[in-house]
């Protein structure tokens, strides 16, 4: 009988002293392991937010970089004035529409046929914009002739309208998710536009994960339609 309450007192000190250990030992260890978990997925979730925040700040620039290359190209259309000669042969008579129309495109394919951020391009002479106009598409960049069918269809009133309110300013003009460039030449002497090029640019290169909310400079012009702009 006493051995029995011997055994029952050892057993009852036994595990007194495995709640002691789980009290003060084990379960603060797990506390802390859980406290220390946390800790590390919270920094975890910081350094994800700023690597994220890094690589919008990147595509961003990146974007810009190459909206800025476009702008770039249809500058020099103005600056060049090699369609403007073409447009003064045909003002003056020396030269029908047909020979300025295959000068016209050759000099498209030759300044933007090979642009990675353009996919079409298209240039009209304002006296009569459907009727005198050359064109340009590049297959790499994803220009086909549907995309200028699209344009002559849908947006090119529009875009001209647009227009209209630039003056010598670029303008990106954009619809159901189509982003245009669109730029005047403008007449040196008279300040009156005569022309008007518009490239639809390649947004799969310009735009990175299908990011285009920009902040443009404010020579740029912006208009949209589209849910997406911003």
């Amino acid at each position: 009988m006493g051995d029995f309450r011997m055994r029952g007192k050892n057993t009852s000190v036994k595990w007194k002293m495995v709640g002691m250990i789980l009290l003060y030992w084990a379960i603060p260890f797990v506390l802390l392991l859980a406290l220390v978990g946390h800790i590390m997925a919270d920094r975890q979730e910081k350094i994800g937010l700023e690597r994220l925040a890094a690589q919008l700040q990147m595509d961003n620039q990146n974007s810009i970089e190459r909206i800025d290359s476009a702008i770039s190209d249809s500058r020099q259309a103005t600056y060049d004035r090699t369609l403007y000669g073409y447009y003064d042969e045909f003002r003056k008579g020396s030269a029908n529409f047909d020979t300025v129309y295959n000068k016209g495109q050759y000099y498209m394919a030759k300044q933007f046929g090979k642009r990675k951020e353009i996919s079409s391009s298209v240039f009209m002479l304002l006296r009569a914009p459907k009727v005198y106009k050359m064109t340009n598409y590049n297959t790499p960049a994803g220009g086909s002739y549907g995309q200028l069918k699209t344009f002559w269809e849908k947006d090119c009133d529009d875009v001209l309208e647009f227009a209209k309110n630039l003056d010598t300013s670029i303008g990106l003009y954009q619809s159901e998710g189509r982003v245009y460039l669109v730029r005047n030449l403008v007449d040196s002497a008279t300040y009156r536009p005569w022309g008007l090029l518009v490239h639809r640019l390649n947004l799969n290169y310009c735009f990175y994960s299908g990011h285009y909310c920009i902040y443009f400079p404010s020579e740029i012009y912006y208009q949209g339609n589209d849910s997406r702009s911003c």
